[in-house]
């Protein structure tokens, strides 16, 4: 009679009496492994007894300690997964060769390592050079001079940009212009439909008014003519710091859309009487829409007629302690309304989880904004862990173009400047900042980028006891973006601000 594991190498050999006797005391015996390590098809692993002491030994599934930090765990993945991330693990920096523990490098290449390169601390003012850091004060100290010349030049040019912003405030402070677009005219001529614009401001914290447009007229002009009103409307946001009845005018315009001239105008006056709408039935007859060469107009084009609408309003404020809460965070309106006045304004943008974007080489995006009213629409386009010869060591930023509603108006390709800031979250002094210039030869286009790759220093980032900075906090950024586009239009005085 042979043993059962034969197979295994056992060479037994005796009588059915005797071999219930041998079999638990048979080496060859296999035995499932105590530490759960699994074969090759996922199942426990099965050992024969006499090889277990060396199995045991040799598991990847042992009992282990790591040797840095104590930490117990199985030996496989103690020396893989854990070996990985281990803080207290001897590592060198690449740089400088030093040995520290893993905790303590990353504090090392931010702070302390002679050979990183770093940026010269006057790279926001224009000083691009890149240097080591055991050569930063042997560079602060040999270009004195041209980082005197640099802040000077920023100086100059930040009182430029903030008198061109007084001088473009002032222009446009009590400008509102309200351009209504009516499509599919005949269709809406034959149902004698009647078009209402969005509500718009005579100017901040104004009075509140509407265009309504009838293109088979209105009244005794029914069949004949075009009739437009205007109509101020009550709005709790004002009512109470403004003077009523409202005096003033409107100039209501039905642009020609062939040439910037000839435009069809007609002014409504307000005199301060109780009735708030006002308005023209035979505004203009129909058969005056088509082409006239001896004119060289042509109001509807495209089964299509735009109309421009002009307040020119001073109204007065009738309780001035009013201002406060009117340019207070309180008002959202009136917000809202200035915010669509300003142009080139500056706008910030929050960007959430930073370390993850970084770890996954994960492209962050802005909401879309535009270069002006009826401007280029645009976004904002982060690299977190950077790109190109930028990847690793610094945050890329790009401008992109997006398909717009306003493109067809609009100089292609897109020239101009564009100033990017890393916003410092301790004080409002040493924002990180850059600016790129676009021009004709670039070719800035549709779903194309601009920026800069090596723009920030991913070092830099965190917080700088000697310069009170700190841009990366609660694994936030804020990025404001000032934009200055030559957003010059083929037709401005037809760009819509509402279709119907």
């Amino acid at each position: 009679m042979k043993c059962n594991y034969v197979e295994a190498g056992c060479n037994w050999r005796g009588t059915v009496a005797t071999l219930k006797d041998h079999l638990p005391k048979c080496l060859h015996t296999p035995c499932p492994c105590p530490n759960g390590c699994q074969d090759s098809s996922g199942k426990i692993r099965q050992v024969i007894k006499k090889e277990m002491e060396k199995h045991l030994r040799e598991c990847t599934h042992r009992a282990f300690k790591c040797a840095s930090c104590g930490t117990l765990g199985t030996y496989i993945t103690i020396t893989t997964e854990h070996d990985k991330v281990c803080e207290k693990k001897a590592v060198s920096c690449l740089k400088c060769n030093i040995l520290m523990e893993r905790k303590q490098l990353s504090t090392h290449l931010k702070v302390s390592c002679q050979l990183i390169e770093v940026p010269c601390k006057f790279e926001s003012i224009g000083c691009k050079t890149a240097l080591k850091r055991k050569d930063t004060r042997k560079h602060e100290v040999s270009s004195e001079g041209d980082h005197l010349r640099l802040a000077l030049d920023t100086i100059v040019s930040l009182k430029k940009e903030v008198t061109d912003l007084k001088q473009k405030f002032l222009a446009h402070k009590d400008q509102r212009t309200m351009i209504l677009t009516i499509t599919d005219f005949y269709r809406k001529k034959r149902s004698n439909s009647h078009i209402f614009s969005p509500p718009f401001y005579t100017s901040p914290g104004g009075y509140k008014a509407e265009v309504r447009a009838y293109p088979n007229g209105h009244s005794q002009a029914k069949g004949t003519h075009v009739s437009i009103f205007i109509m101020v409307l009550p709005d709790d946001s004002y009512n109470d710091t403004m003077p009523w009845p409202f005096e003033g005018v409107f100039t209501i315009e039905l642009l020609n859309q062939i040439a910037d001239h000839n435009h069809h105008c007609f002014q409504l006056s307000f005199r301060g009487d109780t009735t708030e709408s006002r308005g023209i039935s035979d505004f203009i007859l129909h058969s005056d829409l088509s082409w006239n060469p001896a004119k060289n107009t042509q109001y509807l084009k495209d089964d299509t007629l735009i109309f421009r609408v002009s307040p020119q309003l001073m109204p007065k404020e009738h309780k001035p302690w009013f201002n406060y809460i009117m340019n207070g965070s309180s008002s959202n309106k009136l917000a809202l309304q200035e915010d669509s006045l300003r142009d080139d304004r500056p706008l910030v943008f929050k960007m959430t989880s930073y370390s993850l974007n970084k770890r996954k080489n994960k492209d962050w995006y802005s909401k879309p904004f535009y270069s002006s009213p009826q401007g280029y629409k645009l976004c904002l386009k982060v690299c977190a862990n950077g790109e190109q010869a930028g990847k690793g060591s610094y945050i890329s930023i790009y401008l992109r173009v997006l398909h717009g509603p306003y493109d067809s108006f609009l100089k292609w390709p897109v020239t101009g400047s564009v100033t990017f800031e890393l916003l410092n979250q301790l004080s409002d002094t040493n924002h990180h900042r850059q600016n790129c210039i676009f021009k004709e030869s670039d070719n800035f286009k549709h779903e194309t980028s601009r920026g800069k790759i090596k723009f920030m220093a991913l070092s830099s980032l965190e917080k700088d006891e000697l310069q009170n900075t700190q841009y990366l906090l609660d694994d936030c950024l804020h990025f404001r973006v000032a934009v200055a586009l030559e957003d010059h239009k083929y037709k401005p005085w037809l760009t819509p601000t509402h279709r119907e």
